[in-house]
């Protein structure tokens, strides 16, 4: 059998893809255990380390003509070689973000810090 390089042995996939995917949300292409790809959707806002189902897209469960299901991890690729004028809407963005709250995570940590240093 020919292992793919995507999936773990236990039947789980990590994938990696772009910041603005999961900020804006849309679907994916994962591949399966079979060798396919499956059109996986993603919500927008969604942040890394999720986790998603896909059923019976997984391994062969065994003594049973099933098949049980796929787990994709979704991991955020950072962009590394970016153009200027993607550097200057970065930093536009980065600015807006500081005008309003678009960090649930980061927020969620710093409010739990603050509050532990009070008390």
């Amino acid at each position: 059998m020919k292992l793919n390089p995507y999936l773990t042995f236990s039947g789980q996939c990590e994938t990696a893809f772009k910041f603005y995917e999961k900020a804006l949300g849309g679907k994916i292409e994962v591949p399966t255990i079979d060798g396919k790809m499956t059109e996986v959707p993603v919500d927008a806002g969604t942040q890394p380390g999720h986790r998603t189902r896909i059923k019976q897209k997984g391994m062969s469960i065994l003594h049973s003509a099933s098949r049980g299901d796929l787990y994709v991890e979704l991991a955020v690729e950072t962009p590394v070689h970016m153009s200027k004028r993607q550097r200057e809407l970065l930093d536009e963005f980065a600015v807006e973000s500081q005008k309003h709250r678009t960090s649930p995570e980061s927020e969620n940590f710093l409010s739990k810090v603050k509050e532990m240093l009070k008390g």
